[in-house]
């Protein structure tokens, strides 16, 4: 189609909520060729979708286009000897500063032009579980009568405690959030010590405010334990992660085999048996030498810390302490 003889703004109108947010609702003229698609005279009007809202000097940059409507043609008459029909329509469009994500803060009628100054959104909740169970509450070692642990251990339901975050940033450096995979805090953080927070999932979308303005939201998942380490009297190995909370590996030091008087060579490595001298197949206590253990004595533990540590305070834009109503 033929350019228009005249586009032009007609006028704009301004409205506030109570969240402080802006409405812009402007009208447009555009005069042509009545053969003119819609599509073409939204192009001609130069406000495409999502774009900035701009009026002669005046300007919003976090007030986006969301609707254009055009209007049913009106022909009128030809001026200036043309020969084709011309037709009239009006543009409407509507700017908002209104967010497609909710980029607000509702709690005190804040609006917060910039996604990135969003507060982050915190909520926890109980995750449940399986897992193999090798003490009671009180911290002893499950074992039958005979102070053999039970094989297979005793499974039982437990529950997470999960804290969530989400927030946005305006990039993301992915060599880092690679680094953060499968780890536990390596400082304190929140109030909790090293090792007591493990990073669960860490997702992260690209989104976009407006046509342009492109940010990072990023979703949290973070697993707390608040489960104790033996005391260090009764540890063997790992003697350091003892009498702590946190993410730590605790296993039985008992095995199938001991070393007699703690000396590890073949001739010294001996099978647990009974009375009658059958080999027992459940794991027997050992000493913290390898030597058998005193089956009266408390159970020894071993402690490992397998998960791989990181600073999460480090993350960018990862709040500490946690803001909110907490007591």
């Amino acid at each position: 189609m033929t350019a228009p003889i005249s586009a032009k703004k007609l006028s704009s109108v301004l409205s506030i909520d109570a969240k402080n947010h802006r409405t812009y609702t402007s009208k447009h003229q555009v005069i042509g060729d009545y053969r003119t698609g819609p599509l073409s005279i939204n192009d001609w009007v130069g406000v495409p979708y999502g774009s900035f809202y701009s009026w002669y000097d005046d300007f919003d940059l976090w007030a986006f286009c969301n609707s254009v409507k055009i209007g049913d043609p009106v022909r009128i008459a030809n001026a200036d000897g043309r020969a084709e029909e011309l037709a009239k329509w009006i543009v409407t469009t509507v700017h908002s500063t209104v967010p497609s994500g909710g980029s607000n803060d509702p709690q005190n009628n804040i609006s917060r032009d910039n996604p990135i100054d969003d507060p982050p959104v915190i909520s926890g909740s109980f995750s449940p579980f399986f897992k193999p169970v090798h003490r009671d509450k009180d911290g002893a070692q499950i074992m039958n009568t005979a102070k053999h642990p039970y094989t297979p251990p005793v499974e039982d339901e437990f529950d997470h405690l999960t804290l969530n975050i989400s927030y946005n940033t305006a990039n993301i450096n992915l060599a880092n959030w690679a680094a953060f995979r499968s780890t536990v805090n390596s400082t304190g953080i929140w109030g909790l010590e090293a090792r007591q927070v493990k990073l669960k999932r860490w997702g992260w979308k690209i989104q976009y405010a407006g046509d342009q303005f492109a940010f990072i939201k990023h979703d949290f998942e973070f697993l707390i334990s608040l489960e104790a380490t033996p005391a260090v009297a009764n540890v063997c190995t790992g003697s350091s992660y003892a009498d702590k909370f946190g993410w730590y590996t605790v296993r039985p030091n008992s095995g199938m085999v001991y070393y007699d008087s703690g000396t590890f060579d073949v001739d010294h490595e001996l099978e647990f048996k009974d009375s009658e001298d059958n080999v027992i197949t459940t794991p027997s206590p050992l000493a913290c030498d390898g030597d058998r253990g005193d089956p009266s004595a408390d159970q020894k533990w071993n402690i490992f810390a397998v998960e791989k540590e990181q600073d999460f305070t480090s993350i960018p834009g990862m709040p500490n302490p946690l803001p909110g109503p907490f007591v």
